[in-house]
């Protein structure tokens, strides 16, 4: 058998095994969305009225003991009862080491709930008032899963830096 030709098999059996693509890792075991806060953030006026935000904060945790590269997360707002998500942000090309996790990062909707009583917290007791949810999802090498799920609490955030708002 020539040196050729076994540097061949070696290398199909390298390709064959996957050992040139990285670690195979399951996302949701690999993944946690930590150190979520979420509300609803005012705005400020706008034609006279508040204008307010669904708003989260959070981190992304690396449970294992590999470097996550090339991951893409995705954040969706979505209306209670609704049939589709109501807006969504994309942050690709994130890097996690191992047993890290990323930097806060804040996520606004662009479009929220408008409010002409000067007292916001009643926005809670509207009538036109729905609930918001915030899907987490990653993807890596094609596989795309949800790695968590946390409604949006009922209170209003100012003075929220917009770090991290894409």
């Amino acid at each position: 058998m020539s040196a050729r030709f076994r540097a061949c098999l070696v290398l199909a059996a390298l390709v064959a095994t996957g050992a040139g693509c990285g670690p195979g890792v399951d996302l949701t075991e690999a993944l946690e969305v930590t150190d979520v806060s979420s509300g609803y953030f005012d705005n400020g006026l706008k034609d006279g009225a508040h204008h307010l935000l669904p708003t989260v904060r959070f981190k992304v945790r690396n449970t294992t003991d590999v470097e996550l590269t090339g991951l893409q997360l995705t954040v969706q707002f979505w209306k209670a009862g609704a049939q589709g998500e109501f807006e969504s942000r994309l942050f690709s090309g994130v890097a996690i080491p191992p047993g890290g996790e990323t930097e806060e990062r804040l996520v606004r909707t662009d479009i929220g709930y408008t409010l002409e009583n000067p007292n916001i917290t009643e926005l809670f007791e509207h009538s036109q008032y729905q609930d918001f949810t915030v899907r987490f999802f990653a993807r890596r090498s094609g596989q795309i899963v949800q790695i968590g799920e946390f409604p949006v609490e009922r209170r209003i955030l100012t003075n929220v830096s917009s770090a991290g708002h894409p």
